[in-house]
């Protein structure tokens, strides 16, 4: 199942650089959010501390990126129940972003929710009709529900927007 960290990082990266500066020896809570997030690290904690600044400031996108991150945080711990939350608490807040419903589709699916997960494939979709990730995380979605036709049809989609991406 494809997930879109390098995406995370690059459309909420402006969270991370988005407090000014700050003392040398002080630390960023919503960066080591972030880093966490980004890494194999299991702790949540300097998310919890993103969620109250990005709370304190009103600032939905930052909100939603503490969530995201903690999410996939607590999805590596094996803490899938409480992952889905932080994974719907983003959602919630950015519904047009197809980055948050792959998160979260990627999430249902290791719960063997495949009906869930592919609504949210097929919103992604809709969003972001020409990004070949999406068609291609999908497939995964098909297939558990044992649908192998549109799991190939998703797959040529898929391979076909990446070529013509790769022709441009």
């Amino acid at each position: 199942m494809t997930r879109h960290p390098f995406a995370i990082v690059c459309v909420l990266a402006s969270v991370t650089f988005g407090h000014g500066a700050l003392r040398a020896e002080a630390r960023d809570p919503t960066a080591d959010c972030l880093a966490n997030a980004a890494t194999t690290s299991i702790d949540p904690y300097p998310c919890d501390l993103a969620l109250e600044i990005a709370r304190s400031n009103a600032d939905n996108w930052a909100i939603a990126a503490a969530h995201t991150n903690r999410g996939l945080i607590l999805e590596r711990a094996g803490r899938l129940n409480l992952a889905l939350q932080d994974q719907d608490a983003a959602v919630t807040l950015l519904q047009e972003n197809p980055t948050l419903l792959l998160n979260r589709a990627g999430l249902l699916l290791r719960m063997e929710r495949a009906v869930e997960a592919l609504k949210d494939y097929d919103r992604a979709a809709r969003l972001s009709p020409e990004d070949p990730g999406v068609f291609f995380s999908r497939t995964f979605a098909h297939r558990a529900l044992g649908d192998m036709a549109s799991a190939q049809t998703d797959v040529q989609r898929a391979r076909m927007l990446l070529a013509d991406r790769l022709s441009r």
